[in-house]
């Protein structure tokens, strides 16, 4: 099975899903100025040392539009001591994350769906190349996850271009994760809510293309705050399923995040890549490292 799955788990392993997570706790963008609006790459400085890190938005994905690192970032990351990503891409993370798309209680994708939705993602896995005796087998959550990004181009995702130039400088590279944890913010959901977010997706893929168009459009123009915006258009209806997931695959993990990158800003001279929707916001990447007394400004 994992065989079948690692061209796959090659683009969803760090799960994009922008157009899921929509930040229904949060009050609207009219009522209230968003932390952190306008940028996709940070300087980060703070006490003991006077050389400053970087923290930058990435989008998970091989598009050719936001695939290679623009000019600025690629400064910063030559300038850099480390690189940081949110987890590192080795052949044990695509094992474990490959063992665990699969169904464990023994029941198939088949007797989850309608014969429509059913039929539907057979089609789609098939743009992907993953044949059905795989999909029937494959559990709602990576269904999911698989089929929220379009079929692969053919290239190289972003953190992935990222992550080979920083080792080809000879740059050491951490992850900030391990794939258990990256796992588990789609493991420890309820089936009900797996199957709601892989209805959600099947019920988007004729738009697919639409959406990611404009999505790609605001990560260009580095529009945190419009990105926001476009997600809590795409997201779930549901209040409390979006806060479920909000506090599992956003809130949770930014404060992982900053915690596990500490010891490396305060050494300095830190290339920190990370998902751009963990940038923004209130509880955003970048404003808890303000709260935390680094000065953070905008470079691009």
């Amino acid at each position: 099975r994992p065989r079948y799955m690692t061209k796959a788990l090659r683009y969803t392993a760090w799960p994009f899903l922008l157009m899921l997570c929509a930040l229904a706790s949060m009050p609207s963008h009219a009522e209230t100025a968003m932390p952190f609006s306008k940028g996709l790459l940070w300087k980060v400085e703070g006490a003991p040392t006077t050389r400053p890190s970087y923290v930058f938005g990435t989008v998970h994905s091989d598009d050719p539009r936001v695939a290679q690192p623009p000019a600025p970032v690629s400064e910063a990351l030559r300038g850099a001591r480390v690189f940081i990503m949110e987890m590192l891409f080795d052949e044990s993370n695509i094992a474990a994350m490959a063992q665990s798309m699969f169904a464990s209680d023994g029941r198939s994708l088949k007797s989850r769906l309608t014969p429509a939705e059913y039929a539907t993602a057979v089609r789609a896995f098939a743009q992907r190349g993953i044949p059905e005796q795989i999909v029937q087998n494959i559990a709602p959550w990576a269904a999911m996850a698989t089929l929220s990004i379009p079929p692969s181009q053919g290239g190289v995702p972003l953190d992935l271009v990222l992550h080979s130039n920083a080792v080809a400088a000879g740059k050491p590279a951490q992850g900030i994760e391990t794939a258990a944890e990256q796992l588990a913010m789609f493991t420890n959901m309820s089936e009900s809510d797996q199957i709601a977010l892989l209805k959600l997706t099947l019920q988007d893929l004729p738009r697919q293309t639409q959406i990611y168009d404009e999505l790609f459009r605001l990560y260009t123009q580095r529009d945190l705050a419009g990105i926001m915006k476009f997600s809590e258009r795409h997201g779930p209806k549901d209040p409390a399923l979006m806060k479920r997931m909000m506090g599992s695959m956003i809130d949770m993990r930014n404060q992982r995040m900053v915690d596990r990158v500490q010891n490396e800003l305060r050494n300095g001279g830190a290339f920190v890549a990370v998902g751009a929707m963990h940038l923004p916001g209130e509880n955003g990447v970048l404003n808890l490292l303000k709260r935390r007394g680094y000065k953070v400004s905008a470079v691009y």
